[in-house]
């Protein structure tokens, strides 16, 4: 089974993924502190920095609108030049561990020519990727909640309203599903085959409309189970009663551990990405200084 193989296949790289975890946490940490900075400094005075992280989202949004529009602005130039600085770490982390994981290697040569030859070529397909996700997200649910309001307000029963939506969430996921399928087979010719970005892409488009029938049930599976970890953990929290030192750090651990594993989820269908291709016996380009093992 396709889920298996993912799970046995992230596990053979698990020292590039304690590195790849451990890198992933610092820049989480760094970035996640110069976001809260900016919003600290744009909302300044106001009680609502301290409800970040609750339910009073509606309410962040319209003081922030109300009370500092005048640095509204400044703060989504912050906020996008964060998401470009993240966009250039990831995709430089992402032309290292496709090309360690290509050439079935841990060094560190490996990791950094992979870097140096595709960082250009990934940073363009993720945004590329990222801006159909934007606008397949646009496409699907502005037009759907709007109208579904509608018909929330004048369907007598609203399991239909419940159905409607579930039957949105599947085919938004089964678009997202696509352009994952693209944007990653897209990557595994760049690695193998160092071509074009539009030829990539291309080889993208066709491969992996043709694989997407194959690999659906096992993204699905693999997005039922991130989705009740991702709840399982906060409840698990709100159920602690009694706060010390020792259940902090059992929940950070947990919290962490979670993590890691998608990190090794994340190798995996790196894995089966690059056996699933026709040229997979293929091996990546090498320099004369770099040995692979």
């Amino acid at each position: 089974m396709r889920i298996w193989r993912v799970i046995t296949n992230g596990w053979r790289f698990w020292r590039l993924g304690l590195w790849i975890y451990g890198i992933q946490l610092i820049l989480s940490v760094i970035v996640g502190v110069q976001l809260r900075d900016v919003l600290v400094t744009a909302l300044s005075k106001t009680a609502a920095v301290d409800q970040l992280s609750s339910e009073w989202v509606d309410y962040l949004i319209l003081d922030l609108s109300a009370n500092h529009g005048e640095t509204l602005g400044n703060v989504l130039g912050i906020v996008l030049l964060l998401l470009i600085i993240y966009l250039l770490i990831q995709a430089s982390l992402a032309a290292g561990i496709w090309s360690c994981v290509v050439g079935r290697s841990c060094r560190w040569n490996v990791f950094w020519e992979g870097v140096k030859r595709n960082v250009s070529a990934y940073l363009l397909i993720a945004v590329l990727a990222m801006l159909l996700f934007f606008a397949w997200t646009l496409l699907v649910w502005v037009p759907s909640l709007s109208r579904g309001l509608y018909f929330l307000e004048h369907w007598r029963d609203e399991r239909w309203f419940v159905w409607l939506m579930f039957g949105l969430l599947v085919l938004w996921l089964s678009g997202i599903y696509w352009i994952w399928l693209v944007s990653n087979y897209a990557r595994s010719h760049r690695t193998t085959q160092v071509e074009s970005v539009w030829r990539c892409l291309r080889h993208g488009v066709i491969t992996g409309s043709r694989r997407y029938v194959s690999w659906w049930l096992t993204l699905m599976m693999l997005t039922i189970v991130g989705l009740i970890a991702a709840l399982l953990v906060p409840d698990l929290e709100a159920r602690v009663v009694v706060s010390t030192m020792v259940v902090t750090l059992l929940m950070f651990m947990i919290q962490q551990v979670v993590l890691f594993c998608r990190v090794m989820v994340r190798l995996g269908l790196i894995r089966e990405i690059t056996s699933d291709k026709p040229h997979q016996n293929q091996q990546i380009p090498l320099t004369q200084h770099q040995e692979v093992t």
